[in-house]
């Protein structure tokens, strides 16, 4: 079984992996014809989308380190 990522989605529809970090993330620079698309093909993704824990542990970090200090 292949895990899904936004690079294996970017290569079937033919896009960039920032456009579909931009679509998963909602921003308003992306068309809707190609929001749509990428939107479909998450949708239709037949594994998990639980993040690995690579992603979760950087994530986590990147929260951290944006704290404002009080």
């Amino acid at each position: 079984m292949h895990t899904t990522t936004m690079k294996r989605i970017a290569v079937e529809l033919g896009v960039s992996i920032t456009t579909v970090s931009k679509v998963l993330n909602n921003h308003d620079d992306i068309g809707d014809a190609t929001r749509t698309r990428v939107l479909a093909k998450v949708g239709s993704s037949a594994t998990s989308a639980t993040p690995s824990r690579a992603a979760s542990a950087s994530a986590a970090r990147h929260a951290r380190h944006r704290r404002s200090p009080i």
